[in-house]
């Protein structure tokens, strides 16, 4: 079918047929046909019945120069929301196409361009990739059976295709299939890539559609929810057709092989106990049906209309009197906008393909909200907050009266599994994404948006109470500890920081019980820009807020007193399920704690000792001595590779955050200078070779006799002070005149370029809040860069970073990627958030803007883009403590 530019794959078949000779007339054919012919560039920007978001590539055919109508695939003009444009093949001008319809069944649709947008070329109309496929081929059966997609894929019924035995490629959907008079005889589909052949739709539906959009008037189309099959006589005989109607239909019409029988009927559909799979359909309305063409014709002429049906079954003919239901009414062209999520009505085309009623509300994305609540796409909601949600309309009064971070169960059923009732706890989302309705204008070619109500008041937390776990006294300080032990689970909103994951969870240790601090491992809680649950005995969940977080270690240090090699220590860990695991153990080393660079660049811990105990727990926990008092956490650290990632654990000391909770104890938000430099420990033998002298060889050596650790600048971060005064190699010799020897020291003098300077540094505030700030575009993600790239990056540009590029939009059509900076957008120069914003406000809507790109490796590129505002708009998500949620939401 079309070919894609997304990570979603279509159907596995594709392309084009024409000309069967190479002959003087067939090149004239061409010539006169090329002209009319499109290459169609997509984005279905939002996922929506069969279809996911993604960007893609078909082909179209101009049937009417006046109007400007295109013919095209279904599949291609899709069901849900969609923005095109159309390069015509001939001289490669670009216009802008509207969606004017979708057949709800048959794979066609029509879109539509103003033909006074056409400056260069004349546009012809052909009766009924950029680069023309022609490909031979000779159409050898003219009733086979629609191609089947799959389950849940868009799929063909209740019409015969065409088969030719011409193989084509993917971007020809769409394509013209012609005979040698020029005219288009049949529309190309799919094809079967194993056997090298294709699939081409009738135009007989086609053609009647498009006098009816000519005439402005809506198509008509009936249903009476049942699937149709074409049978050949020696099936039917064994069905139940009698001698005397065989030999009545062979006589009268000699030409036909078979007939109708039904295949499959929708529950709770028309014909629903009326009609059974095997009838053999013989006359609607007391004329006989010999194809699919006539059912059609009988629906659609037809609808809110009974007819009468006879069929035979097995040796009996029955008269049955069906109502033809408008298969428009049961083909959605609604949906809501909520928790980053679509949902609307289930489609005809989806209950067909699982056999169920066309009705309930239909999870077409999960977005945040669902997806978190793990509530998959192709599910059906039955009850939120214990009141149904039959309806689209029911769904959205139950959910309008719900407050932000509220927690509520939710039934649902799984379409692949309908047999099974599922229950979630959903976390209303109100704070991150929008609420709101979306109706389709197949004047526009736009999805409308209203705004929905939503309840903007925070959840109401009572007080609740529990009891603590019980510990028997076999497993040590446990019992103390316990107590103290709770449960953090982190989601993100948006992948942003070269965060790669968007949930994540992991013990917590209670620090203040009156103030409520919780310190968590920073890959819990890896940026501020998060939803976090806190569990308590694994009876109480309640939400929590970031306070602070650590952009260099990850540790909790409560105690001056720090373990050492040999010493004995309890490991002690709390599962998720709240199984407390106890293991007494031996620190074994205690060595440099090194995570290799990641490409996004995230936070990675640095400068840190950790030690390693003889049989570890492989989960987070704490260090606790036989009396229960903290001496160490028990931390998790991640190793990414493109391959695979590694987790691993370590022990830290606790020293270091006693200070921190005191700071956040009287009311302040910790401040903590950093030498903005990652260093490493190197032999003294190495430190000779790089000009260390004997004389402070001599030194170190009676300074620490055990380690003998000499510290090394590994690196400095990119633009900081640090960076301007030291650099890569150089050794450091004292700290405010001591010898130092491990990461915890300042420095204020080094060896630089082999021999020994005085160096007084400006230490920058570590930033302890994360980011703050995003800005949404085109599609994408917007921030400055966090620290870790100009940790792992020099001469870092100077721009924004995309952090995110959403499929299906313009950022990912016209080619901007994660780890990219815009620096310059038109002629204006890019310095940060407040530029980008600046220049973004004033571009007006669907034009180009050229933008400048500098990617990770520092390859520049120019593009262009279209923009967007309608589905994507410009957005600015920032920390505001005035604001009801922590944070706002702007549009622009």
């Amino acid at each position: 079918m079309e070919k894609e530019n997304g990570d979603v794959e279509m159907e596995e078949v594709e392309e084009i047929a024409a000309p069967i000779y190479n002959s003087p007339q067939w090149e004239n054919t061409l010539k006169k046909a090329i002209p009319s012919i499109v290459s169609i560039r997509s984005m279905s920007v939002r996922s929506f019945d069969t279809e996911t978001q993604r960007t893609s590539q078909a082909t179209g055919f101009v049937v009417d120069a006046e109007l400007g109508i295109i013919l095209t695939n279904r599949h291609v003009v899709q069901p849900g929301p969609i923005i095109a444009d159309a390069i015509f093949t001939h001289n490669k001008e670009e216009i802008k196409l509207i969606p004017i319809y979708r057949d709800p069944v048959h794979d066609f649709g029509f879109y539509k361009f103003n033909v006074n947008d056409i400056k260069y070329m004349k546009v012809t109309t052909l009766n009924v990739g950029e680069k023309l496929s022609i490909l031979s081929g000779t159409i050898a059966r003219l009733d086979r059976k629609a191609p089947n997609y799959g389950i849940a894929n868009y799929s063909d019924w209740n019409t015969f295709y065409y088969q030719s035995a011409s193989m084509t490629s993917g971007g020809s959907s769409g394509s013209p299939v012609l005979d040698i008079e020029g005219n288009a005889v049949a529309l190309n589909a799919g094809g079967a890539t194993k056997s090298a052949s294709s699939f081409f739709l009738p135009l007989e539906r086609v053609v009647r559609a498009l006098d009816f959009i000519k005439k402005n008037l809506a198509v008509p189309r009936g249903t009476i929810q049942t699937i149709f099959q074409h049978s050949p006589y020696d099936e039917l005989k064994r069905l139940g057709l009698d001698f005397e109607t065989e030999s009545f239909l062979r006589k009268e019409y000699p030409d036909i092989t078979g007939m109708m029988a039904v295949k499959l009927i929708l529950p709770k559909g028309p014909a629903d106990g009326l009609l059974q799979s095997g009838d053999i359909l013989l006359k609607i309305n007391g004329a006989i049906i010999t194809d699919f063409f006539a059912i059609e014709e009988f629906f659609d002429s037809n609808i809110n209309q009974t007819l009468k049906f006879t069929v035979q079954r097995g040796s009996h003919q029955l008269e049955r009197d069906i109502k033809v239901q408008d298969l428009h009414s049961i083909t959605p062209d609604t949906y809501v906008e909520v928790g980053g999520g679509i949902v609307h009505t289930l489609s005809y085309q989806m209950a067909r393909s699982f056999m169920v009623p066309v009705a309930g509300v239909f999870i077409a994305s999960s977005g945040y909200m669902f997806g978190e609540g793990g509530i998959p796409r192709k599910s059906i909601i039955t009850k939120v907050n214990n009141l149904p949600t039959n309806t689209l309309e029911e769904f959205i009064q139950v959910l309008s009266k719900l407050k932000e971070s509220e927690r509520v169960p939710c039934q649902f059923y799984q379409l692949n599994d309908i047999n099974k009732t599922c229950f979630s706890i959903l976390q209303i989302d109100w704070r991150w994404h929008s609420f709101r309705l979306a109706k389709r204008d197949d004047v526009t070619g736009y999805w409308n948006y209203s705004e929905l109500e939503k309840c903007f008041e925070p959840a109401t937390i009572s007080p609740q109470t529990a009891k603590s776990l019980d510990v028997d006294d076999t497993l040590g300080p446990a019992k103390y500890v316990v107590k103290s032990l709770v449960y953090v689970q982190a989601t993100l909103p948006y992948k942003i920081d070269g965060i790669a994951y968007q949930n994540t969870g992991g013990f917590g240790l209670v620090l203040d019980a009156e103030k409520g601090y919780i310190y968590v491992n920073r890959k819990t809680c890896p940026t501020s820009i998060c939803d976090i649950l806190v569990t308590f005995v694994n009876s109480i969940i309640i939400p929590a807020k970031f306070v602070y977080l650590h952009q260099y270690v990850e540790s909790a240090r409560l105690s001056d007193t720090p373990l050492v090699k040999g010493d004995s220590t309890y490991l002690v860990c709390l599962t998720k399920s709240y199984e407390v695991l106890v293991r007494k153990t031996i620190v074994t080393n205690i060595r440099p704690c090194f995570v290799n660079e990641t490409l996004p660049p995230t936070y990675r811990p640095m400068n840190i000792e950790g030690m390693e105990f003889e049989n570890p727990i492989g989960r987070g926990g704490v260090l606790a001595n036989a009396n229960g008092e903290i001496q160490g956490i028990h931390s998790i650290f991640t190793n990414y590779s493109p391959k695979k990632t590694t987790d691993f654990y370590m022990g830290l000391d606790v020293a270091i955050i006693k200070p921190i909770l005191k700071e956040l104890q009287n009311g302040k938000l910790p401040q903590m200078h950093w030498l903005e430099a990652e260093l490493t420990y190197i032999q003294i033998a190495q430190a000779r070779v790089l000009g260390l002298s004997s004389e402070w060889v001599e030194k170190f050596e009676h300074h620490d006799s055990k380690r003998r650790n000499i510290l090394l600048i590994r690196r400095t971060t990119s633009e900081s002070p640090t960076a301007e005064k030291l650099l890569p190699g150089d050794i450091i010799l004292t700290v405010k005149g001591c010898i130092c020897s491990t990461f915890n020291d300042v420095i204020s003098k080094i060896d630089s370029n082999r021999h020994e300077v005085d160096v007084v540094l400006n230490l920058n505030l570590m930033k302890t809040t994360g980011t703050e700030r995003i800005v949404s575009w085109a599609g994408a993600v917007f921030q400055m860069p966090q620290i870790a790239v100009y940790q792992q990056m020099q001469n870092v540009p100077t721009g924004v970073l995309c952090s995110l590029v959403s499929s299906g939009s313009p950022a990912a059509l016209y080619g901007i990627s994660p780890l990219d900076w815009i620096v310059q957008i038109n002629d204006t120069t890019i310095t940060d958030l407040d530029s980008f914003l600046a220049v973004l406000s004033g571009i007006p809507e669907d034009t180009f803007v050229r933008i400048k790109t500098i990617n990770y490796q520092r390859f520049e590129n120019v593009l262009t883009l279209r923009t967007n505002t309608h589905y994507f708009g410009l957005s600015q998500l920032t920390k505001d403590v005035n604001v009801s949620f922590g944070w706002k939401l702007e549009s622009f």
